[in-house]
């Protein structure tokens, strides 16, 4: 079997921003006072892809690839030493943003971590202080600050194809049919306050068609379906805009 390609800066880029969830916590063990944290950051995909996940392992040259489901098979990466979450993901992140509303989740992620760092530990108020951040983050996150910031941030001028290539390793789909015509397309699938940055990609690819097909104002979007999507269809739009991408570039 041919090895396959390193990883690039920006296609792991696009991974985080389709794939991950930064978690930052705090325990405290109220039997004897004593407090216990633990701060991870964790990038999960299931077992078909954990093939990626050895290549994140292997990009970041930190963390631990481990089973995380038995029944479904799902293994994730994930990463939970301070000293590399300092010097190696952190740096990474400040110098590669996350494109997607995942770089205010980052934020937060980072927030906690050196604020750990600068004051030695867990105290009573970085407990207090790393539980009022959780609050703000991954699904608790409202929809509208969603919105906006997809709206004013991911925009076409700063999506490139290694971004891209990441991004659909975590949320595009492949369809192709065979029936009295053929059929080949290529979906990516965003929750709706994402819906700016799918209009982003088609305006990148200058192709395709986000569904459902309406204005795509914040009222409008918090009365449509959960799920938008862009689809890439039709022989020559794929052989013009989606398959070059893929040349240089690895799906796992």
């Amino acid at each position: 079997k041919e090895m396959k390609k390193k990883l690039r800066p920006l296609q792991v880029v696009g991974i985080v921003d389709s794939e991950e969830m930064f978690f930052i916590a705090a325990y405290k063990r109220e039997d004897r006072r004593i407090i216990r944290y633990v701060y991870n950051l964790e990038f999960k995909e299931m077992y078909y892809s954990k093939e990626l996940l050895d290549k994140l392992q292997e990009f970041f040259g930190c963390g631990r690839v481990v089973l995380d489901n038995k029944l479904t098979g799902g293994y994730k990466f994930v990463i939970t030493d301070l000293k590399e979450v300092e010097e190696k993901i952190i740096p990474f992140f400040d110098k590669n943003n996350l494109l997607t509303s995942k770089n205010l989740d980052y934020e937060v992620f980072r927030e906690a971590v050196l604020m750990i760092k600068e004051k030695g530990g867990i105290t009573e108020q970085v407990y207090n202080d790393i539980k009022k951040l959780r609050e703000k983050c991954n699904k608790k996150r409202e929809k509208k600050e969603i919105f906006e910031f997809s709206r004013d941030y991911s925009t076409s001028d700063k999506i490139n194809e290694e971004w891209l290539v990441g991004f659909i390793e975590g949320d595009g789909s492949f369809q192709f049919s065979i029936g009295r015509s053929i059929y080949a397309s290529i979906e990516i699938a965003q929750s709706k306050a994402r819906r700016p940055l799918l209009e982003a990609i088609k305006g990148y690819l200058k192709a395709g068609a986000v569904k459902p097909k309406q204005g795509y104002g914040l009222k409008e979007l918090l009365s449509s379906r959960d799920t938008h999507r862009l689809v890439i269809s039709g022989r020559k739009m794929i052989e013009e805009k989606v398959i070059p991408m893929f040349e240089g570039l690895e799906l796992y």
